[in-house]
Formats: structure tokens, sequence, C-alpha cells
């Protein structure tokens, strides 16, 4: 599959003041800001541009993270908008186990867990292994992720202005100014970063009432610490198989750090052991962050020893921001955003300006989305941008 982005190839001849006008621009580096903009470009081949300040790879486009999908209702969701989920077997999880005392134990029972940090209750519900990437092929295909490598914008945004358009044809709603100077006009701007990151980008914020600054503020942001293990020739045991779920590792037993989060599935004949945790301080230096990883090391390696002990392994090793808010109250947003009409939050913490194409349940239901089911909503959004 290729799509036609010469468009947007810009001459090695602009100038730093170079302004440019385009309907459509997306800002962001992950999975979900890449599938708005390869679905905004089908719409506007030559109006659509993407900043993106790092290359894009397979990788780090489908992280083997534990699953984001959590809950009875998210997972219902998630299967009404891709019924080819409720067709296979062997997807739902079984309930998660922390270990203590040299084994796996049930939470609810006699034995006690550590005390469980800020987000990693979210991991307890129930949850649907599934390969994300089987829904969406597109971002699979080589040859469409080094296109947009080639084409993305890669200067860093210094500010956003929010303005009144004085042009019916090219309405420029946003300003965007690059760090080399040159400067972006677009009547739709989509945000695939922290809702808090836009607001401290905004040169104008006099135009937004401070509730509804104080609420994109609030729509966190986590601070992740993940490594994948990927095993070439593990031979798991029929119990390793079939009791798939997702496991805690406590960081200490003495102190409460919290727990390594971790889960592992087969995927191309490789085994890959998935292991989080959020770091709370974000002061840490590099040198404590360094010590993290190798107590994450220690620790997983000596629990899942019959992993380590029986194959080769590779490691790979991802420190980011994550936009990760577990309740984002629609209402609220939809009460308070009056005047950036053009812009839309994806991913993780992306609100609901409203639940079109959602399905009636999701509005008259007092649930709030989260996690992966909230930014596959979003993105089934995003589809009808520019129709």
């Amino acid at each position: 599959m290729s799509f036609d982005l010469l468009g947007l190839k810009k001459s090695e001849q602009q100038s730093e003041t170079t302004s440019q006008f385009a309907q459509n621009v997306v800002v962001g580096e992950d999975f979900f800001s890449l599938l708005a903009y390869l679905e905004l470009k089908k719409k506007a081949p030559n109006s659509t541009i993407l900043i993106c300040s790092k290359e894009v790879s397979e990788r780090d486009l489908f992280p083997s993270y534990p699953s984001f999908l959590r809950g009875k209702e998210d997972i219902e969701f998630v299967k009404s908008l891709f019924p080819e989920l409720s067709n296979v077997e062997g997807l739902e999880s079984k309930p998660p186990m922390f270990f203590k005392d040299g084994d796996w134990k049930e939470f609810g029972g006699r034995a006690k867990p550590e005390k469980l940090l800020e987000m990693e209750d979210f991991f307890l519900g129930e949850t649907l292994f599934f390969d994300l990437s089987s829904l969406f092929p597109t971002l699979q295909d080589p040859l469409v992720i080094n296109e947009v490598n080639e084409f993305r914008e890669t200067k860093e945004i210094q500010s956003i202005e929010i303005t009144k358009p004085s042009d019916l044809v090219e309405k420029d709603y946003f300003h965007i100014h690059l760090s080399d100077g040159a400067a972006l006009k677009c009547e739709n701007l989509i945000w695939g970063r922290a809702p808090k990151s836009f607001i401290e980008h905004l040169s104008n914020k006099n135009v937004l009432s401070d509730q509804f600054i104080e609420y994109l503020e609030g729509l966190s942001s986590q601070t992740i610490l993940n490594i994948e293990y990927y095993f070439d020739d593990l031979k798991l045991s029929k119990e390793d198989v079939e009791s798939q779920r997702t496991l805690f590792v406590p960081q200490s037993y003495t102190h409460d750090w919290g727990h390594f989060i971790c889960e592992y599935k087969t995927k191309n004949e490789q085994t890959i052991l998935s292991v989080l945790c959020f770091i709370h301080d974000d002061s840490l230096s590099e040198e404590e962050i360094g010590k993290k990883i190798r107590l994450l090391k220690r620790n997983v390696e000596k629990v899942f020893s019959n992993f380590f002990s029986s194959s080769e392994h590779t490691e790979y090793i991802r420190f980011k921001q994550e936009s990760l808010s577990l309740e984002v109250d629609d209402q609220k947003y939809q009460e308070l955003n009056q005047n950036i009409k053009s812009v839309d939050f994806v991913s993780y913490s992306a609100p609901f300006s409203d639940f079109k194409g959602l399905g009636e349940s999701l509005k008259s239901s007092d649930h709030k989305l989260s996690g992966l089911a909230r930014a596959i909503g979003r993105f089934r959004q995003h589809k009808k941008i520019g129709d």
C-alpha cells in the first residue's frame, strides 16, 4: 500500500519565515496519531501534515505493553467496533496474580499483596489478549512507515496560537510556530501528545477560560519504564500457555515501591515477555533510572527463571511519557470547550467532544471509557473528520 505524500515534500530552499497552510496538522509519535494522520491523508492528500519528532518504527508503533484494555464495559465496546474479536476463542484473560513467598497467588485470597501504587490497580481489571496490529494492518506495511518517515515534519513546536480565520477558504484557526522559524497554519489540529502539553505550547492562553486550562492540565501523563524480552526458542509448558494473565512482581517486600506488571504472549514464533512500571518521581536522575532498570531485570529474571534459563533472548528498553488518565470527564469537557472546536485530542486520555458514531449505549451510560478503548473510540471518530 502506498500513499501520495509528494505534495508535502518541502523545498530545501525554504526560508526561516516560510508560512504554509494545511487543512489538517497531526502532532504525535504514537500509534493513534499515525492512524489519524493516514486517515485524514486519504481525504486531503496534499493538505495534511504530520509533526513527529522521532523516527517511526513498527516496534514503537505496537509496543507490547501489558494490555491497556481493561474492564468488561471497555472490552464489550471494543468488540462492538471489531466484531471479529467475538469469534476468536482463548482471548479472555484469567484473574491477575501476584508473586509472594516463591509462588503466584490470586488477589482476594488469604495472602496479602504488597501495596498497589497509583495507576497499578487499573491492571487488575479483566482484559482481552489480542494482537492490536492485526486490527490495523496499514501500519504493518513497511512502505507506509518509510514514506511517513520521509515526509514527516521533524522540527519541534515552539508555540501555538489560536486565531480567528480571515480567509473563508483557508480557515487558519491555528498558527503553529516551529523551531526553525517557519510557521504552519491549519484548520484542524489533531493532538496526539498529552493534552497538558498543548496548553504548555499555547502562547495566547487568555482565549481560554481558567477552568478549561485547569481541566486539560489535569489529564495526566505517566512516565513509563517498559522492557520487552524476546525469546526465540522458548518451549512453554501447557500450564504456562493456559495461564495467560497479568502478573504483578513486587519491586520490594520492605518498601512501598509498587510492582513490575508483566504479561507474556507468543507472536511470530517468539515469546514476548513485557514488563512495565510507572515512574512516579519525575526528578529521577539518569543514575537512579539505571538503578530502576537493574532492579527490574534482577526481580523479573528471578521470578521467570524458567524463561531465562531455557532460551536465549534479546531485550528492548523503552522509557517514555504516555498520556493515560483513568477518569476523563467527557461531559465537563463538552461544557468547557467553547473556543477550540477545531482541535481534537487522540490517544489514551483524549476527551470526547461528542459521542457520534460510538453507539447509543455509550451516550446513555455513566461508564467512562479508559485506556485503549478510549483511544480506539476517538480514532473511529477521526475517520469522519473532513467528511
